[in-house]
């Protein structure tokens, strides 16, 4: 009887000794840093707002009372699983759907498990609004890179790296 008690303790222990706690989420500035935005958008940025999914910079010096500031905005969405990331990718990627007379969407290969890039341009709008984003899902997360002035896919491509490669570690 001892013997198979030992054998359940050494099976408790080492299944407490393996068992890990999951890596917790950065926090979103961390993922999408000052210097990041400042390279995204051309210009000197400072901390606007952080929460627990999301960061903001605004062009250093803009005026607060701006409807839409320039700058640039981080979301970030851990899901239950894989699959339930990628059921909620469209409605991420692309609120409203992916046809909107206003908004171009591309398909974005190379980054994340699936991404697209969107340029909108509600020019008819109180703000003439010209914003880009990349949107795409890494796994079970779900990331939003959204800029004002819209920038090039090019440069979402290089920050949403810049995100990923910070993620996974």
């Amino acid at each position: 009887m001892r013997g198979i008690r030992r054998t359940a303790l050494l099976v408790l222990v080492l299944a407490v000794v393996a068992w890990r706690e999951p890596s917790p989420m950065p926090a979103p500035c961390d993922l999408l840093t000052v210097q990041d935005a400042k390279t995204l958008l051309g210009f000197d940025v400072t901390l606007n707002r952080q929460t627990a999914r999301n960061c903001s910079y605004t062009r250093t010096g803009q005026a607060p009372s701006m409807d839409v500031p320039d700058g640039v905005e981080l979301k970030v969405l851990a899901m239950e699983g894989d699959d339930a990331a990628h059921t909620k990718f469209p409605s991420w990627a692309y609120p409203g759907g992916r046809t909107q007379p206003t908004r171009t969407v591309t398909d974005v290969s190379g980054v994340g498990d699936e991404a697209v890039t969107t340029h909108t341009n509600d020019t008819g709008s109180k703000n003439d609004l010209k914003i880009s984003a990349i949107c795409l899902r890494k796994g079970a997360v779900l990331v939003s890179i959204g800029t004002h002035p819209q920038v090039t896919d090019a440069a979402l491509k290089i920050a949403a790296a810049a995100v990923l490669s910070r993620l996974s570690k």
